[in-house]
């Protein structure tokens, strides 16, 4: 893969930390921006006038445009659709075109995310759109055109390589860099955020652990599902699907069971109630629901057995091969899953307790 290739996906996947508070915004201002640029190029390639000079301005009075008079939509409708220095109405044309612009970049946006897809589909339509408006021009700007201090057939001269490519160095080597370097910046703050609240609910769990007496400690497993009576089993009544397969199957378990829920975010209303239950038999207190956005997050909790030998060196030995009652040491292991769309990661904190 090529070097500009991943650097697209980096820079992809650098906006998708962002969230679409943050992107929304962002995304209509630009597209409103590149409307704008198609209303202008509408006007002026028919005309044979450079594209990237001079700079904007009435084509009546020939007053340059300040930055109010160049807002995307909202510059139009606060000055109702006219210039504010010669009061000539220049028609809905350039708000609609705006419009549509920001309209349906949010609707891509918002059904299909951030994809090449997305904005392949967005410039095709930006293409369309200046097609449609530089054939059409005539009509949609007959007010203007009476007025207007340029003559349409009269030859100016068009944009030039030099013009353009003046430009491109201009967004290469100022906007893209900083761009990227403000994103990349973000994105290191929201993983270190994640990391930063994946290792407090490990730690959280294991000061929870602490607290149960030595000859109750259990994993998940055996709290949850594999209960010695099965009919205090949080899956008792499933007899299918993944909620019966996750009673009888431990590796499955651990991949599907957290003990992280939200207000939104629950097992289902049946095996909710019974996993409310088994967790205050087990840890003496009430469970509390997490705030939302903790759905980005799964936990498990591993309980091991430990045998010391007389070298006074650890080894792990299962369970069944040995008497519990001869157990003197536990090793508890926490995992936190980082599933969100920012980061997939996972942290794993062990603690060992003695009896």
């Amino acid at each position: 893969m090529s070097d500009i290739s991943l650097y697209i996906l980096e820079m992809q996947s650098s906006f998708q930390m962002l969230p679409k508070e943050v992107v929304a915004p962002v995304i209509a201002l630009l597209a409103g921006m590149m409307g704008s640029f198609i209303n202008m190029a509408v006007w002026r390639v028919p005309r044979k006038e450079s594209i990237v000079f001079p700079r904007s301005h009435c084509p009546v009075c020939d007053h340059i445009l300040g930055v109010s008079d160049l807002v995307p939509v909202l510059s139009y409708l606060v000055l109702r659709g006219k210039c504010q220095y010669c009061k000539t109405p220049y028609g809905p044309r350039y708000m609609f075109i705006e419009l549509l612009m920001v309209c349906f970049s949010l609707l891509l946006y918002f059904t299909m995310g951030l994809s090449l897809l997305s904005v392949s589909i967005f410039v095709g339509l930006s293409v369309c759109v200046f097609l449609i408006g530089v054939k059409n021009s005539k009509t949609m700007d007959k007010s203007i055109i009476s007025l207007s201090s340029d003559n349409l057939n009269n030859n100016k001269k068009g944009f030039t390589f030099l013009e353009i490519m003046m430009t491109m160095v201009i967004v290469g080597v100022i906007i893209i860099p900083f761009g990227n370097l403000f994103i990349s910046s973000y994105s290191r703050v929201v993983k270190n955020k994640l990391y930063l609240i994946a290792y407090n609910l490990a730690e959280e769990k294991i000061e929870e652990l602490l607290l149960v007496d030595f000859s109750k400690l259990k994993s998940d497993f055996e709290v949850y599902a594999k209960t010695p009576d099965h009919k205090d089993s949080i899956f008792a009544d499933e007899h299918n699907g993944k909620y019966q397969k996750m009673k009888v199957d431990e590796e499955f378990f651990e991949r599907n069971f957290s003990d992280i829920y939200t207000e939104k975010y629950q097992l289902p209303v049946n095996i909710m109630k019974y996993f409310k239950r088994r967790y205050k038999g087990y840890y003496d207190r009430a469970y509390i629901a997490y705030p939302d956005g903790y759905e980005d997050f799964k936990r498990t909790v591993k309980v091991s057995p430990v045998f010391i030998e007389h070298n006074k060196k650890f080894r792990k030995e299962y369970l069944q091969k040995q008497d519990k009652e001869s157990v003197s040491l536990l090793k508890i292991t926490v995992t936190v899953w980082i599933r969100s769309k920012a980061l997939e990661r996972k942290i794993v904190l062990s603690r060992y307790r003695q009896r």
